[in-house]
């Protein structure tokens, strides 16, 4: 079984959702190759850790 749930959530969102979990956004990036992030973007990346 494969269940995909996609979800939009901006970066303010996920650093609440990380929070929530004991971590802390550390960085918010453009993508995985970290490139510089875009607001008008619709993609980013989130390099987080522990809290």
């Amino acid at each position: 079984m494969f269940w995909n749930w996609m979800q939009c959530l901006t970066p303010h969102e996920v650093g609440d959702e990380l929070r929530a979990g004991g971590f802390v956004a550390h960085d918010v990036l453009g993508d995985v190759a970290g490139a510089p992030h875009d607001p008008t973007s619709p993609t980013f990346a989130v390099l987080a850790r522990r809290a």
